[in-house]
């Protein structure tokens, strides 16, 4: 998915720097979240590409650590206690290995299920849309993130990069 959203990013860059009223010299690309990741990517597919400004993105950590640090974070500074930031990271665990191998479903689903009634299940794991069903789209998509690592597209990068983070965004 990531691949096509970089095709998707970089496709407009060729018709920007064909106008005669641009200067392609001057052609960046500017995203938040997954973007960290697809703008990367779409600047391999165009090499005078001369800005990448990437707000609130992960790049060039990956999906899994960025998802792990983003729920304790978003957890403390919600002021969750401990131990219900440790059942919510031991889900977040059993989600992640289910995403990456397709093994422990039955597991997970009744870890799931022990945690379906509280407050952080819901506001944390299932951001709002419940937890996702053994068929989710979600699983195919963390499996393929997991997978991405634009180190090396970033490394050959040429032009000026702005990463913005924020010390209190979780």
């Amino acid at each position: 998915i990531q691949d096509v959203l970089a095709g998707d990013a970089a496709g407009p860059l060729g018709f920007l720097a064909g106008r005669a009223d641009m200067r392609a010299d001057r052609l960046g690309l500017s995203g938040s979240s997954q973007a960290g990741w697809v703008l990367p990517m779409a600047a391999s597919r165009f090499p005078s590409l001369r800005i990448l400004q990437m707000r609130a993105g992960s790049a060039p950590m990956g999906v899994e650590e960025s998802e792990r640090m983003r729920l304790e974070r978003q957890m403390r500074s919600d002021g969750v206690p401990q131990s219900e930031i440790d059942q919510a990271m031991h889900i977040r665990s059993m989600m992640d290995d289910y995403a990456r191998t397709g093994q422990g479903w039955d597991e997970l689903a009744a870890a799931a299920e022990a945690a379906k009634d509280e407050l952080w299940m819901n506001n944390y794991i299932g951001l709002g849309a419940g937890f996702p069903a053994r068929d989710a789209l979600d699983w195919p998509w963390l499996r393929e993130a997991f997978g991405v690592d634009v180190r090396v597209d970033l490394a050959r990068f040429r032009g000026s990069i702005q990463m913005l983070y924020s010390e209190n965004d979780e």
